[in-house]
């Protein structure tokens, strides 16, 4: 037997940003930026990231440049990775303990 083709996958099975192209219509992050950039953000780009390459982080950095950029040498896109989950986990606890206007 074949294996299923991802559009007879049960969409459970399917990364649900892959079959809808992402999560926003291309461009409207960086468009409406000005809506979030009040919020502290840190963009934890992997270098080796096929996904979203560097560039597409560093175009929002350059639009949010109030978020802090930081490129972790040797990951890719996982956030399973332990160098990328390490630094998701220091960015969210100095949220929780920075807590300055």
């Amino acid at each position: 037997m074949a294996p299923l083709s991802a559009p007879d996958r049960p969409r459970e099975a399917r990364p649900s940003a892959m079959i809808d192209k992402g999560f926003l219509e291309e461009g409207r992050l960086i468009r409406d930026v000005h809506t979030i950039r009040h919020l502290p953000a840190v963009i934890v780009q992997g270098r080796y990231d096929m996904a979203t390459p560097v560039a597409t982080a560093w175009d929002l950095h350059r639009a949010w440049p109030e978020a802090t950029f930081e490129i972790v040498e040797g990951a890719g896109h996982s956030a399973g990775e332990p160098a990328i989950a390490d630094r998701l986990v220091a960015a969210t606890d100095r949220f929780r303990y920075d807590r300055s206007p």
